[in-house]
């Protein structure tokens, strides 16, 4: 990942054509004292091949429905305590044990409901663009870029090349032609 990943050393906030911060990371007391920005599909593609030379199978479109920890009656049979049962992508239904079951399901996952376990965050109601653009102009290819409006924010995250992930608020952002024409301006600007 490190070798692939661009490196962000700064974060840049602005707001109407003014700089209104910045962030050196490398300031911060670490070899990684910046920010690594690489494409989810190389992120993926890292990550299956790790799992692969570990002998791990990634599983995809397979879905949990229900889960149980029965009772163990020895040291040896609490090795492998959680049953879990798995729809595959034909709609076939698994069972299987493990020792371990990790959620990564969100706020409404069926883990936390069948444990009863509070969601201690809150849910955002905001609505985001999300795309990855080349985009040239004088964006540093080597910060983190914010800017906020009176719409709400827009990030630019340099993943080399020219290649920039753009996320941006458009939760209070206005649907009109006008709000449209100003925000093509502001990105030609750019």
């Amino acid at each position: 990942m490190l070798r692939l990943g661009n490196r962000a050393a700064a974060v840049a906030f602005r707001s109407e054509n003014k700089t209104l911060g910045n962030i050196d990371l490398q300031s911060i007391p670490s070899r990684f004292n910046f920010a690594l920005l690489l494409a989810q599909n190389e992120t993926e593609r890292l990550i299956a091949e790790q799992c692969n030379r570990q002998g791990v199978s990634i599983e995809r479109s397979t879905e949990l429905i229900a889960f149980s920890q029965p009772e163990a009656a020895s040291h040896i049979e609490a090795e492998k305590y959680v049953k879990a049962v798995l729809r595959r992508p034909d709609g076939r239904m698994e069972e299987l044990e493990a020792a371990y079951l990790i959620s990564a399901e969100g706020s409404h996952s069926l883990v936390r409901n069948t444990l009863n376990l509070e969601f201690k965050g809150k849910a955002l109601e905001q609505a985001y663009a999300l795309a990855d653009l080349h985009i040239d102009g004088e964006i540093p290819e080597d910060a983190l870029s914010i800017f906020a409006t009176e719409q709400g924010f827009l990030g630019l995250f340099p993943m080399g090349k020219r290649r920039f992930r753009i996320i941006a608020d458009r939760s209070r952002a206005p649907r009109s032609r006008r709000w449209r024409s100003r925000f093509s301006r502001n990105a030609k600007a750019l």
